[in-house]
């Protein structure tokens, strides 16, 4: 996929890591994707990480999920990709 010719509605959650994002949150994105032209996506990213049931709701949804984890991940590699080209 073409991240570039995607349109996407992101939430971010900072939340204590104890603290999971539960499905209500992911419900909430899917009713404001309602509001948007066919085809945009939605994402939640989070410094925690999801209920089981958030999970399944994301994927009824079609809504891409980052925990604290992955996102702390890609974070990093972009500060190596930053130091690279410096």
């Amino acid at each position: 996929m073409d991240l570039e010719a995607v349109h996407w509605i992101i939430q971010c959650k900072c939340w204590n890591p104890k603290r999971k994002v539960s499905p209500s949150v992911v419900r909430e994105l899917a009713g404001t994707l309602t509001r948007y032209p066919s085809g945009t996506r939605g994402m939640i990213v989070t410094t925690s990480g999801f209920t089981a049931g958030a999970v399944q709701e994301a994927n009824d949804h079609e809504i891409r999920l980052m925990d604290g984890e992955e996102f702390s991940q890609r974070v990093l590699r972009n500060q190596e990709k930053i130091e690279e080209n410096s």
